[in-house]
């Protein structure tokens, strides 16, 4: 589908802010860059829960009684109404196969196209919904993959799957190495962002910087997030008296002066296949390369094509991070080196205007050829 001013996009998704997460931000940034490059975007959201914040104006909600078990008929509902008093779009993107069923199910005359970002592929769902999602990613006109790694578990669920891998990027106008930056107290400063919950390895963080003091290295760390694991991570981190600050959430233009002020962001993000608590991409280690910081992960889930080893940062096993990162925080150059040629990787693989085009022109005119999803999805 090729890339033309004035076309037609309805983004489909439960999340949208003012809701907060990272499938919220996922698509706030899609519809920004779908409308940068010259296209007509409506966007249908789920309706905040009751006592939540109203969604943006512009955006149509979804939703009523019984959402959980009915949210593909409301979708639907939704679609057909649109297309009846709009017409049918040139494209109706979803941000999940959750509201792209609904989208399906309203028979469009229009591609349907939904990122698969990885979790969606390990959670255990009950028989029916399980089959209702492998109709769903085998009927889309594309299943955009948020890596590689997602791309080929997708494909051994859904062999039928039109498969896209590439649906993550970032502004790199805003994350960028130029622009304001944060103080730092110390010749060092490593940053983490991310939830505060046991899969993201702040523990391995905190223990990285020990490492690192103990080698000589005289360093700091941001701890940049929330979450249920903050109150035990304070008090890891108490040893090391004021050089870890928790900072909570920030803002997109405060955290891109954070990962410019920082020499190495580093995030253990861990992935077990067997309970489907899995990483599959890791979109901060692209903000941090963006701002031309060098990054460090574990070389699991998705994170293998967030990060490329020795080019844009390092990828260990878990045994080994803590002493690699301590190392690298001894070699200034190779961490200025490293992050170089990371802005440089951002740009050319990453920036967002650059995955949408390339995911845009990926998408065939039309809808899937085959049956209708009525005769795939059972009751």
């Amino acid at each position: 589908m090729e890339t033309k001013e004035g076309m037609r996009v309805w983004l489909a998704t439960e999340d949208y802010p003012p809701k907060l997460g990272g499938l919220s931000r996922w698509s706030a940034m899609y519809a920004e860059t779908l409308r940068g490059l010259g296209a007509s975007v409506t966007v249908l959201a789920r309706r905040p829960r009751k006592g939540g914040r109203s969604p943006r104006p512009g955006v149509i909600p979804i939703g009523g009684r019984g959402y959980n078990s009915l949210r593909h008929l409301y979708f639907r509902s939704a679609v057909r109404s649109l297309a009846g008093t709009e017409g049918w779009p040139d494209l109706i993107l979803c941000s999940t196969w959750r509201p792209a069923e609904g989208a399906l199910l309203a028979r469009p005359a229009c591609p349907v196209a939904a990122a698969v970002q990885g979790l969606e592929l390990f959670t255990r769902y009950n028989p029916i919904l399980e089959l209702r999602r492998k109709v769903v990613l085998s009927r889309l006109s594309l299943a955009a993959a948020g890596s590689r790694f997602t791309a080929r578990r997708l494909a051994k669920q859904v062999p039928r799957a039109a498969i896209h891998v590439g649906v993550n990027g970032v502004d790199t106008g805003l994350f960028t190495p130029e622009g304001p930056e944060a103080g730092r107290e110390y010749p060092l400063q490593m940053i983490s962002v991310g939830r505060l919950v046991p899969r993201k390895g702040f523990d391995m963080v905190i223990e990285a910087l020990g490492a690192a003091l103990a080698s000589g290295v005289d360093a700091g760390l941001w701890i940049v997030g929330s979450g249920p694991l903050e109150d035990s991570l304070r008090r890891k981190a108490s040893i090391h008296g004021g050089r870890v600050r928790f900072l909570g959430e920030v803002d997109d233009a405060a955290l891109a002066s954070l990962y410019r002020s920082a020499d190495l962001f580093v995030s253990p993000c861990m992935s077990n296949e067997a309970t489907g608590d899995v990483e599959g991409f890791g979109l901060t280690f692209i903000e941090a390369s963006a701002c031309g910081t060098a990054v460090a992960g574990l070389a699991e889930g998705g994170v293998t094509d967030a990060v490329e080893d020795g080019v844009s940062g390092i990828l260990t096993d878990r045994a080994g991070f803590v002493p690699a990162v301590a190392s690298l925080c001894r070699e200034p150059a190779r961490l200025a080196a490293l992050g170089r040629a990371g802005r440089e990787r951002a740009v050319r693989d990453f920036d967002i205007r650059r995955v949408v085009r390339s995911l845009l022109d990926s998408i065939p005119h039309g809808p899937k050829p085959g049956r209708r999803m009525q005769d795939h999805i059972p009751g």
